[in-house]
């Protein structure tokens, strides 16, 4: 799959300068206002769309409600199978993405005999906690409870992970747990695993500390910054009104820190899985 199928939501920015710059250029923006605080998750609207763009800007109701174990529910969209399912697929969004991700892939698979259902990650798209980091204890766990789920409804059909940016690395530290064994395979592309250095973490870690709720939207950064190359899917990621167009320092820091524990961790992988990336393809087979 390539972003013509999919929002790449976890943007590769250029910045010149580096991180120590961009960083203290967000920390001047937090001391002079340009980032508000949002104590209750993220209220920034979404931008309107002109009249030639007003279909990118529709809210898809979702086919299905996922409800976890501690009350929240996820919602969901599915695009089944035509035909006798050949396989389920379980497909996780990018940060400040949802589960408009997938509309494209999703009856492109589905033509395949491949069922796609597509939730919105908790604390992203349309979950009560829009805005507000749960924590990676907490996402490894509602991907957990998705597949056990899923694996009831249908015991005997293979059930696939797929995970883009954020999602993939949701779904490496998932495939670490024992529930894992339950899983045919996984997909991972551009997982989000990259180590910033202290020179980016611990400002953060100070901002965030300091201004927790206060919002940033990526304007604030020197450089440019690149989220695909489908023109369709960048209008409709940024007029869909489940997208995030600005982020929390907490949240930003969550997102770091769980980058950062999958290079301290190195998840052994239990099951197939391949890696998809802009520059290479892997795989990793189950180990005897």
């Amino acid at each position: 799959m390539s972003s013509r199928f999919l929002h790449l939501s976890f943007l590769r920015i250029r910045v010149s300068g580096g991180g120590w710059r961009a960083l203290a250029l967000l920390w001047v923006c937090v001391l002079a206002g340009c980032a508000g605080p949002h104590p209750a998750g993220s209220t920034a609207p979404a931008p309107v769309p002109p009249p030639r763009f007003a279909a990118a800007g529709r809210l898809v109701a979702p086919d299905r409600v996922f409800s976890l174990s501690d009350g929240a529910r996820l919602p969901a969209r599915v695009w089944a199978a035509q035909g006798a399912p050949r396989a389920r697929l379980l497909a996780l969004h990018g940060f400040n993405d949802s589960r408009d991700a997938w509309e494209a892939a999703g009856p492109v698979l589905a033509a395949q005999g491949i069922t796609v259902i597509a939730p919105d990650v908790r604390g992203f798209g349309g979950t009560a906690e829009r805005g507000r980091w749960p924590g990676r204890t907490r996402l490894v766990a509602d991907l957990g409870e998705e597949v056990a789920i899923l694996k009831h409804e249908a015991p005997d059909t293979p059930l696939y992970l797929a995970g883009e940016s954020m999602g993939g690395a949701i779904a490496m530290l998932f495939m670490a747990q024992p529930e894992a064994a339950s899983v045919t395979g996984s997909v991972l592309l551009a997982p989000a695993i990259w180590n910033m250095g202290l020179g980016v973490q611990a400002p953060l870690a100070v901002i965030a500390t300091l201004f927790p709720d206060h919002e940033v939207t990526g304007r604030e950064l020197p450089g440019h910054i690149v989220a695909g190359d489908s023109l369709p899917a960048m209008i409709r990621l940024y007029y869909d009104p489940l997208t995030l167009h600005a982020t929390r320092f907490d949240t930003l820091r969550g997102l770091v820190e769980l980058m950062h524990e999958l290079l301290r961790r190195r998840p052994v992988c239990g099951v197939l899985f391949f890696v998809f990336t802009a520059i290479e393809t892997k795989s990793c087979h189950r180990r005897p």
